[in-house]
């Protein structure tokens, strides 16, 4: 069995003043060299789970418990320095917004060629930055070198990211949203770009994405997010036609219904309220099967299949009572 490359175990995260946490026991795996999906409406954790593995928590946010294991060592036990160490050489990450993330005040060149010099790229990593740039397929690298953030479109400051992310040449890339505000073809020029360079470097992706035909069409694995915590985790396949979380079939149905990326605006009937306490299903005020003792028991992700995890106590009742959906026309294609 190939051991995973980052493990996160138990992870919980809250803010100060907080009545809950904003992460509750979160567990993800991402094995080497493999795309895994992280799906979920806005706000269910996606990102914030992203910065806990970065150790770039925002102020006042705090790790509770768990563990973020990468290569036999624990990230929340590092000192600060040796945490940055691992970001960008063991760790990569692309940002929501690629164009925010970039310096405004420094050309594009200067700021690939810190990166070079920073992750030891050689005795002339100005060069090393324009042979990065023509890597992810920049139209005239030395044209683009020389200009700023904002000279560019949204896509080419998403390749200067990527070129960023080469220089370290990391083990895990973490895409958040990679193609968010990116027109059809350019997303799909960013993703066959991340395709290619994942099967040349051997890298493994945590991609992060409300687009669940993208996640079809790319990811081996998915978990799936809501209200802080994961509720389903799983081949893409079993995610897409044989859910068993009933918020996961709600995310189906809805691509379902629309054959678009998923962003809900049709919750199910709030029939018990949402649990403030850790201990309760945090869907069961929306879920149509919940059931008083689902907010009032303990409800953890367990494994009910050989790959196949979910955090419902119902799951074993639920799976006869349609919860199989079909995926939409862009996912069918993409597992077909």
């Amino acid at each position: 069995m190939t051991l995973p490359l980052l493990a996160v175990e138990g992870l919980t995260v809250a803010f100060e003043g907080e009545p809950r946490p904003v992460l509750q026991d979160v567990n993800l795996t991402v094995a080497p060299s493999a795309w895994t999906g992280l799906v979920g409406e806005s706000g269910s954790g996606k990102s914030m789970t992203a910065l806990s593995v970065l150790g770039l928590l925002p102020h006042g946010a705090q790790v509770l418990g768990g563990h973020v294991m990468i290569e036999g060592q624990d990230l929340l036990q590092l000192s600060p320095d040796r945490m940055r160490k691992v970001r960008g050489s063991v760790i990569g990450m692309i940002f929501q917004s690629p164009r925010s993330a970039l310096n405004p005040l420094m050309t594009v060149g200067d700021q690939i060629t810190r990166a070079v010099r920073h992750h030891g790229g050689g005795k002339n990593p100005e060069r090393t930055a324009l042979e990065l740039l023509r890597r992810v397929q920049i139209p005239d690298p030395e044209l683009c070198s020389q200009a700023y953030p904002h000279q560019l479109s949204g896509g080419m400051c998403q390749r200067v990211l990527i070129t960023m992310m080469l220089a370290a040449r990391p083990k895990l890339l973490i895409a958040d949203e990679p193609t968010t505000g990116l027109d059809v073809t350019v997303q799909a020029e960013i993703l066959d770009l991340m395709q290619s360079l994942q099967q040349e470097t051997g890298m493994a992706i945590l991609l992060i994405s409300h687009d669940l035909g993208i996640i079809a069409e790319h990811c081996e694995r998915v978990a799936v997010m809501y209200g802080g915590t994961v509720v389903e985790y799983a081949p893409v396949q079993e995610v897409f036609h044989r859910p068993k979380h009933p918020y996961t079939a709600h995310l189906m149905r809805t691509l379902v219904e629309t054959d678009r990326p998923v962003h809900p605006s049709d919750p199910s009937p709030r029939l018990l309220p949402t649990p403030n306490s850790t201990v309760g299903c945090r869907y069961a005020g929306r879920c149509p099967h919940a059931e008083v003792a689902c907010v009032t028991e303990l409800i953890r992700l367990e494994l009910v299949g050989a790959e196949h995890s979910v955090a419902c106590r119902r799951h074993a009742e639920l799976a006869g009572l349609a919860l199989e959906v079909k995926a939409g026309t862009q996912a069918r294609a993409a597992l077909s």
